[in-house]
């Protein structure tokens, strides 16, 4: 960006030049449920002002998407306005600590099913064929 910018989620004034919010590493272009998502995690963080590495204390974070918000809902290339049916997909980041590499994966989207397949069984799916459809 060419200018100072304010994040979707915290509203903190950042710099022309962060990639990234320095209060909650939510990305400079994102959408509604990145920015929820970014919040939530803000709000329930120990410091209430800004997230942490949970294990060394660090204020170095980065947020990892394995995949973008648009390549997990729509069937990209080949039909990118049909929506995918999502049955136990988690949409998530990861939060990685550039001192102490300590990762920690943040669930933005739980399909349903995924929801009732936890409550019911009290684990999380074993299966990866089933952990992505």
């Amino acid at each position: 960006m060419d200018y100072n910018w304010r994040c979707t989620a915290c509203n903190y004034s950042n710099t022309k030049n962060s990639i990234s919010c320095s209060k909650c590493l939510c990305p400079t272009f994102c959408n509604a449920f990145m920015a929820e998502a970014h919040l939530r995690e803000l709000q329930s963080s120990n410091t209430k002002n800004q997230i942490t590495c949970e294990g060394c204390d660090s204020l170095k974070l980065s947020a990892v998407y394995p995949i973008s918000f648009m390549e997990y809902t729509y069937r990209f290339p080949k039909a990118p306005f049909r929506a995918k049916l999502i049955l136990f997909k988690v949409f998530s980041y990861n939060q990685v600590c550039s001192e102490c590499r300590h990762t920690k994966t943040i669930e933005v989207i739980v399909p349903l099913l995924r929801k009732l397949y936890r409550s019911i069984f009290k684990k999380d799916i074993e299966n990866n064929w089933l952990r992505n459809i």
